[in-house]
């Protein structure tokens, strides 16, 4: 004789189910309709259950420590790279290492050490404009004798954009009420810094020496003029 099980319960429903006298799975729902109720309902609570998952993940990442020490990272790393290109744009313009180094509240050595290399390699390789220093006593001798016009036509695009005739013709008086009228041309020295030709020509003056510094590019147009009182340079 086989004995039958005791009655259960549909999960579902609640309704008792018919006992079953054969072996077998014990039936959990009282039909295919409470079945598939009951399946869509477990689907709803897994699916919210993921959802939820994937949303906490999304808030830990946000809240995640080491993304603000990578955005951090990356927020230095790009004000680096623009120091470095600032300085190569100094060293073209003419500037030594000894200004560079006392802008940045550093020694010339440690200023050179830290960014001479990466200057170095900027450069192209080339020589110096082969008639720089020619180039450079006949803009001394038109600065001298006040052709300005013809100083601003040897300008690049840039430099004649931000330096126009008349603006030349004060700072050039703004110097020489510091160093005295022009007497003579000494010494002129030529050399490649990064994608530049400069040009230091000593100049002698009423009450002083002074630099004629000039930066030209490779197409020999003026970059960057600068009148520097010996003391300055």
């Amino acid at each position: 004789m086989i004995e039958g099980k005791a009655p259960g319960r549909c999960r579902q429903c609640g309704k008792v189910l018919a006992v079953r006298r054969s072996k077998g799975r014990s039936r959990l729902y009282c039909d295919a309709t409470c079945r598939s109720a009951a399946r869509r309902e477990r689907d709803s609570v897994k699916e919210k259950l993921t959802g939820h998952g994937r949303q906490g993940t999304v808030d830990s990442g946000e809240h995640d420590p080491l993304a603000a020490v990578i955005a951090a990272h990356d927020t230095l790393r790009a004000a680096e790279q623009r120091l470095h290109r600032a300085v190569r744009a100094a060293r073209s313009a003419g500037e030594t290492w000894e200004v560079i180094g006392e802008t940045l509240g550093i020694t010339r050595q440690a200023a050179y050490q830290r960014f001479g290399r990466a200057d170095e390699r900027s450069g192209t390789g080339a020589a110096p404009l082969p008639d720089a220093a020619d180039r450079s006593v006949r803009l001394l001798v038109d600065l001298s004798e006040h052709r300005w016009s013809a100083v601003t036509r040897r300008f690049s695009p840039r430099m004649a954009g931000a330096i126009d005739a008349t603006k030349l013709a004060a700072v050039w008086a703004e110097v020489t009420d510091t160093i005295g009228r022009y007497e003579g041309i000494g010494t002129t020295l030529v050399r490649r810094i990064g994608r530049h030709t400069v040009v230091d020509v000593a100049v002698r003056c009423e009450a002083g020496d002074a630099t004629l510094r000039v930066a030209y590019d490779d197409g020999g147009a003026i970059a960057g003029l600068f009148l520097l009182p010996i003391a300055q340079n």
